[in-house]
């Protein structure tokens, strides 16, 4: 592997498995039981910064002596994080007490001290008379006086009644606090307030999953009692005694089932964050008819999260390596049970199982041309394998000690391996003749690579060095010397004339090959560097390292380093995507991360494992990541649907409108790039190209074959949906037409413009327009009513006008906004009329004009945007004070106020059930809300610039948004097509324990039907 993560006298090294170690005298032991049992029951809140899990305590409650005390306490300080130390005149006397803290000190120095004061006092502030109530170790006491900023100051229980009082609540919750913010090194505050938070949303859930049982069992119980009496009445109907068994028993199902969907939401809101392919697996396993509680939200947020495509299950130990073969076809993982596994990459079929190691393998790799792969051991062996596992493989002995590593040459011919026996070796890969033996190193050699060209080979020692050698063994090594730590791995440039190193002395160095110059130091972590890759081009180089971040550097050091932080826990590999765009990481935090390599953006997390991620590679086509964890499993991961939406990628200017076909197979859109783009929503975009200036808006015709188009070169144009043939130019606007429509019938089109006017066209191109005038600013909208016979304008002259479609007869004209109508709207049954304004309000007309209009008022900035509800019974409106409400069309109640956009929403519209708004923003989200207002929102993220429409599908399983970013974006919003995205995505298979656990079924049906997802995927036989 790439780090010997168990090197010998290597502290920094050592994983840690444990946040504190408790040492106590055995006098204290009934407080130090109740501590631990405390401090394990405790998990910090979801908007702490740190790893959400419960704490791991190590507490001994054994009485160990001689050798198997000090083995074992040695190890199990290595693998704790703190050192809590139970301070009272009895600890003080305590050799074992003494001892853990020299040990500690020793191996950790004076970092992670907590010491708590349970009985006695300060050994500083006793005076002479009191030298039996001293209460700190000599051990302790020592280094506090050494180093006064070296240990915390005393967290102090003293005086509690250890069986009446709680140690996290009443007089001494502060003191918890305290003791907490030292474990997490966070402030006091920060957590205190944080976990009231917490306690308080958790408070809220509950008495929402209370209320709703209560209202569920009064329905029931209406619903028996109906039950009842029309059971009684029925002719032969049993004995009242055996009705009332009957309707207990349904009653108990009930109850049961009920109990079942709480446990299951409970078990969802818990596990989305830290296991999101966990919960995707139990909701497209549930019955759907029994959905429980805020399944659709929590459905659409596990579609926003990175989901495993699937599982390498099968080893019985930690999975400490995983690679793809160079055609990306198969994954090889290697474990500490001795095997190493060669799988199909789609997660297809049984893994091939490579057996011969007597001990861990802890290195496999492919050759290049895929037809092999070479497995590295502690049993001191290495063998080369036939890639499809048939062949008996080559064992290549001689090592006298286990091998860190092993590698291909770069046309196959050749191993090169790294042993913890000082030598690394060069081998014929057929295992014939004698290996040629690079001695030299003074410690062990860690790891071992090939240059490019296969003429040199690259090794590092503890001894502080790496050496680059020829690999034939001829002539004096290069020693790259400067480290002042353990190397703990090195890597040749693309071009094999750079070499870059790692080191515990918390440094990466890049050197010149042939040894000549000084190498640059790229300083700057803060622990030890477990890894370091070059870039494909060979101009950058990632690092990892045990202070929790990765940096991008520059290969010459100038500049500063771009610093992916996010991780709570050691990262111990890192590498650039084939394209050199990304940088994936894996860490101690049980993640995994994918980055863009300059820093910007949000990184995708990789969450589910359930132990540290040791590696994680991309396939070499860039579309996937393979992770290894020591949870025993690897796992496949989709980076091609690491965005929550499928997304229109094409324009290279702002998507100003994005709009459904009627079928709800097409997508339009309208681009400030000169261009409209018609997307199925499987295949390939169509560019509509003709235009000289922005596209500001685009609708399909009633029958989908055909596509308007308004463009800021005052002309509309109408295409054939394939983008074949002519368009027809609507000509004759003098200024930039802004919106365009088709008629119901699909017989006209009516065009809104800057000139102050709007225009109603033949389809068919032929003859005058009815020029639509009287308006004295421009026309920012217009749209037919349902029958076809009318249309709507908006304008900048604070009116909005209904027109007949002919343009016979004076409009009617809707007057009474202080300034500009920026958007109208039929109801419709075609008797109202909707109108938007920049004076805050938003009015509901009759469109004869004939009484004074209904005026919304509550918007503190400008409205954008106002739709009816399908049903005509409510309005909808957009505003720049960051709000949607949702309005009685009548003015009567109080609107229901959407707010949770940070700035301006400029578009929303209804789902065509009506149960549901959509909103656009400025705040580069889409949001959809239920119309009620109940509930919180679905936020659609991902786009990098504002959002500038929003719309439903048809069927209203989908939202369309189109951005500034140039991007339009589709979402799974619905139960039915955020079920398909969620199994799409992923072909893992609940286990059968998980199945008992999350499902409820028997042992023996969850038994069956793991079997039978494994074999739809040809796992099973």
């Amino acid at each position: 592997m790439t780090l010997p993560l168990n090197m010998p006298n290597d502290p920094e090294t050592q994983e840690i498995v444990f946040d504190a170690f408790l040492s106590y005298s055995r006098k204290d032991v009934e407080f130090a039981a109740k501590l631990d049992k405390t401090l394990e029951a405790y998990r910090p809140p979801k908007d702490l910064n740190v790893p959400q899990r419960n704490l791991k305590i190590f507490r001994d409650e054994g009485d160990l002596t001689g050798t198997e005390y000090y083995e074992a306490i040695e190890r199990h300080l290595r693998q704790s994080n703190k050192l809590i130390v139970i301070c009272s005149p009895e600890a003080r006397e305590s050799k074992y007490v003494n001892d853990e803290i020299r040990r500690w000190v020793k191996l950790k120095g004076l970092k992670g001290i907590i010491p708590i004061l349970l009985q006695g006092i300060p050994n500083n502030e006793a005076k002479n008379d009191q030298e039996a109530l001293k209460a700190f170790p000599p051990a302790l006491y020592e280094e506090v006086h050494k180093n006064e900023n070296g240990i915390p100051l005393a967290v102090s229980f003293v005086g509690i009644d250890i069986n009446k009082e709680k140690i996290q609540k009443g007089k001494f919750e502060g003191v918890w606090y305290t003791l907490l913010a030292n474990i997490f090194e966070r402030t006091r505050d920060e957590i205190e307030q944080r976990d009231r938070r917490a306690q308080a949303r958790k408070r809220s859930i509950l008495l929402l999953v209370a209320s709703i049982l209560a209202v569920i069992f009064a329905g029931i119980s209406f619903f028996i009692w109906n039950q009842d009496i029309a059971t009684q009445r029925l002719r032969g109907a049993k004995s009242k005694a055996d009705l009332e068994a009957k309707i207990q028993k349904q009653e108990a199902r009930r109850q049961e089932q009920r109990a079942r969907e709480t446990a299951t939401q409970a078990t969802l809101l818990e596990n989305i964050e830290k296991d999101p392919t966990l919960c995707a697996l139990i909701i497209t396993n549930l019955d759907p008819t029994l959905m429980p509680l805020g399944a659709l939200q929590t459905a659409h947020a596990l579609a926003q999260k990175q989901i495993t495509k699937h599982v390498l299950r099968g080893h019985k130990g930690e999975v400490t390596h995983a690679a793809f073969s160079p055609n990306g076809q198969w994954v090889v993982t290697t474990s500490e049970n001795g095997t190493a596994r060669v799988w199909r990459a789609d997660g297809r079929e049984a893994p091939v199982v490579l057996t011969g190691h007597l001990r861990e393998v802890t290195h496999v790799a492919f050759s290049l041309d895929g037809q092999r792969v070479v497995t590295a051991s502690r049993d001191g062996t290495v063998q080369t394998w036939g890639g499809n596992g048939t062949e008996e493989p080559v064992t290549l002995t001689g090592h006298h000690d286990w091998i860190y590593h092993a590698a291909f040459s770069p046309d196959g011919q050749w191993v090169v391996t790294a042993s913890r026996d000082r030598t690394a070796r060069v081998w014929r890969a057929d295992g014939t003749g004698t290996p040629v033996v690079l001695t030299g190193h003074q410690g062990e050699v860690t790891h071992a690579a090939f240059s490019p060209d296969g003429q040199w080979v690259v090794t590092t020692s503890d001894n502080n060095t790496a050496q680059v050698w020829r690999a034939d063994g001829t002539g004096t090594p290069v020693m790259l010397i400067g480290h002042q730590g353990t190397v703990t791995h090195a890597a040749f440039s693309p071009d094999g004339q750079w070499v870059v190193t790692t080191s515990r002395d918390k440094t990466a160095r890049v050197w010149r090959a042939d040894g000549m110059e000084a190498p640059v130091v790229l300083r700057g972590h803060l622990r030890l560097v477990t890894h370091a890759a070059f870039s494909p081009d060979g101009q950058r180089v990632v690092t990892a390292s045990m202070d929790n971040t990765a940096q991008v550097w520059q290969v010459d050091g100038m500049g500063t380093p771009v610093t992916l932080r996010g991780h709570q826990n050691p990262v111990l590999h890192a590498a650039f995507s084939p394209d050199g765009q990304r940088v994936v990481t894996a860490s101690r935090d049980w993640t995994a991360r994918v980055w863009s390599a300059d820093g910007m953006g949000t990184p995708a997390t990789l969450r589910g494992h359930q132990n540290a991620v040791v590696h994680a590679a991309f396939s070499p086509d860039g579309q996937w990541v393979v992770t290894a964890s020591g949870d025993g499993t690897a796992r496949v991961w989709p980076v091609a649907e690491m965005r929550a939406s499928i997304g229109l990628l094409g324009h290279q200017g702002a998507v100003n409108h994005a709009a459904f076909s009627p079928d709800g197979q097409w997508v339009v859109t309208a681009s400030d790039d000169w261009t409209a783009g018609v997307w199925p929503l499987t295949g390939v975009l169509t560019l509509l190209r003709g235009h000289h200036g922005y596209v500001f808006h685009a609708a399909f015709s009633p029958d989908g074959q055909s596509v308007v188009t308004a463009s800021r070169d005052n002309t509309a144009r109408m295409w054939r949906v394939d983008g074949t043939g002519t368009p027809v130019t609507l000509k004759g606007h003098q200024n930039p037409v802004i919106h365009v429509e088709f008629s119901p019938d699909g017989q006209w089109v009516v065009t809104a413009s800057a000139d102050d006017t709007a225009r109603v066209w033949p389809v068919a191109g032929t003859g005058a327009p009815v020029t639509l005038r009287g308006h004295k600013d421009q026309v920012w909208h217009a749209e037919f009513s349902s029958d076809g016979q009318r249309v709507v304008t908006a304008s900048g002259d604070g009116t909005a006008r209904v027109w007949p479609t002919d343009g016979t007869g004076a409009p009617v004209t809707l007057k009474g906004h202080r300034t500009d109508v920026t958007h109208a709207a039929f109801s419709p049954d075609g008797e109202w009329v909707v109108t938007a304004s920049m004076d805050d309000t938003a009015r509901v007309w009759p469109a004869d004009g004939t009484r004074a209009p209904v005026t919304l008022t509550g918007h503190k900035g400008d409205v954008w945007h106002a739709e009816f509800s399908p049903d005509g019974q409510r309005v909808v409106t957009a505003s720049g004070d960051g709000t949607a409400r949702v309005w009685q069309a009548d003015g009567t109640g109080v609107p229901v106020t959407l707010k949770g956009h940070r700035t301006d929403v400029t578009h929303a519209a209804f789902s065509p059930d009506g149960e549901w708004v959509v909103t656009a923003s400025r705040d580069n989200t889409a949001q959809v809300w239920p119309a009620d207002g109940t509930g919180a929102p679905m936020v659609l993220k991902g786009h990098q610039d504002r959002v500038k429409h929003a719309e439903f599908s048809p069927d209203g399983q989908w939202v369309v948004t189109a951005s500034r970013d140039k991007n339009a974006g589709i979402w799974a919003v619905g139960w039915k097509s955020l079920l398909a995205t969620l199994q799409k995505r992923t072909t893992a298979c609940l286990t059968k324990s998980q199945r008992i656990n999350y499902l409820f079924e028997d042992d023996q049906t969850a038994k069956d039907e793991f079997e039978a997802c494994e074999r739809r995927y040809g796992r099973l036989p």
